[in-house]
């Protein structure tokens, strides 16, 4: 289904480079349908996209920085 819905418009690793959970995954189909034209999916397939999608979110690290220290910050002008 991620196939017929998703890579129509995306390449599958577009779609998979995105990790969400259930709500990221609602909310990313609601923009598509307001924004991009996407077209009717039937409820329980919506609903199994998203649970499929969900499931494969993986934690990510987190590649920033801790912010630094304000005293280690060049003094404002």
């Amino acid at each position: 289904m991620v196939q017929t819905y998703c890579a129509a418009c995306h390449s599958l690793a577009l779609v998979y480079s995105q990790s969400g959970n259930n709500r990221f995954w609602r909310d990313t189909i609601d923009l598509m349908r307001a924004k991009h034209n996407l077209g009717p999916i039937a409820p329980e397939r919506e609903a199994a996209i998203i649970d499929y999608l969900a499931k494969r979110a993986v934690e990510r690290p987190t590649f920033r920085r801790a912010p630094l220290e304000l005293t280690l910050l060049p003094e404002s002008s």
